[in-house]
């Protein structure tokens, strides 16, 4: 906890750190923080609640709703998988980015014109390969997009993403995870298609998710399918809790057989990907960075981390606002904690 906060000093952004094996919370930090006692100074309170750029007072670990980016990748292909859209087998030919019409999404993964697969696709964070994933998903029924497109949300929801997490702690946000509905709300029914929707792939769009939630599914993917509840309270009275709501497994939608190709994947980003830089010695590590496009400025940084690779003791998520590619700042910061 001590780390993650002099690490957030003068910058924006959250760090959160997960017990898999308990949903123990280990580290809750957000940035920028306040001293309470300048709420006791009039002049000094009014100016914390009236800043609209540092937003002292938001807590961003668990209020803060940021489009999770790259790291989303992972719940792309396991709903893919879990829906049977694609395989473990599954490639896809990046053309220097995912192109349909006049529009072109961007990539960087260096494998280009040739089948791509899902390893090395995590591994390199390719943007073409989860957008063509994410669209055979939407179009699981090609007569019916609501089919697939609800199937994907159910999976989401399963990890905790879209709704309240139901942890020990007095604030919290849903972030979205959005539906069928959601769209024919925004664009009439029958009218939207894959093709509108497609950044959602990639953690763009209209996908949402807080640090605390990033952390959980991260968690989950961890545990091959199941996660704990997050709290902060392990004992009362020297007592170990019993409210079932944080001692029972929580089992996603999705089975535990499509987790291992995930985490040889997460694995591939500290040996061929962007984590290269700051991986550690002592044990293997597993991750996945995100940037996250801003329309207000900077890109968002952002990284996930499962260690150690053999049996996970800790799941991390970092987001630190306008700090641009993740490995630039939010993954050695995951990797230091």
């Amino acid at each position: 906890q001590e780390l993650a906060e002099q690490m957030l000093k003068n910058k924006r952004g959250a760090i959160v750190a997960l017990d898999p094996s308990t949903g123990e919370i280990l580290a809750l930090a957000s940035a920028p923080t306040i001293n309470p006692n300048d709420f006791l100074d009039s002049k000094l309170r009014n100016k914390l609640i009236n800043d609209s750029i540092s937003r002292p007072t938001y807590d961003r670990a668990l209020q803060g709703s940021y489009p999770p980016g790259s790291t989303f990748k992972l719940m792309t292909a396991l709903a893919g998988m879990q829906m049977g859209t694609m395989s473990e087998e599954t490639t896809y030919v990046c053309k220097h980015g995912f192109r349909y019409g006049r529009m072109k999404i961007g990539c960087h993964c260096g494998m280009y014109f040739t089948p791509q697969g899902l390893e090395h696709a995590i591994g390199k964070s390719c943007n073409n390969y989860f957008s063509e994933a994410y669209r055979d998903i939407v179009r699981k029924d090609p007569n019916d997009y609501s089919v697939g497109m609800n199937q994907w949300a159910a999976i989401m929801n399963s990890f905790g993403l879209g709704k309240f997490m139901g942890t020990d702690l007095p604030v919290g946000s849903k972030g979205l995870i959005p539906t069928s509905e959601f769209y024919d709300n925004r664009f009439g029914e029958g009218v939207w298609n894959p093709y509108r929707i497609i950044f959602n792939g990639m953690g763009q769009g209209d996908v949402n998710t807080t640090p605390l939630q990033m952390a959980n599914f991260v968690a989950a993917i961890g545990n091959k399918g199941f996660f704990y509840t997050p709290h902060i309270v392990r004992q009362i009275d020297g007592k170990s809790i019993k409210d079932s709501t944080y001692t029972t497994k929580k089992h996603t939608l999705v089975d535990p057989k499509h987790f291992d190709i995930i985490l040889r994947g997460m694995h591939n980003v500290f040996t061929m990907g962007t984590g290269r830089g700051f991986a550690v010695r002592d044990f293997e590590q597993l991750g996945k960075t995100g940037t996250a496009q801003n329309s207000q400025g900077q890109d968002h940084s952002l990284f996930v981390l499962l260690a150690p690779a053999d049996k996970p003791k800790i799941a991390i998520a970092a987001i630190i606002e306008n700090g641009h590619y993740g490995a630039t700042w939010a993954g050695p910061m995951t990797s230091l904690v």
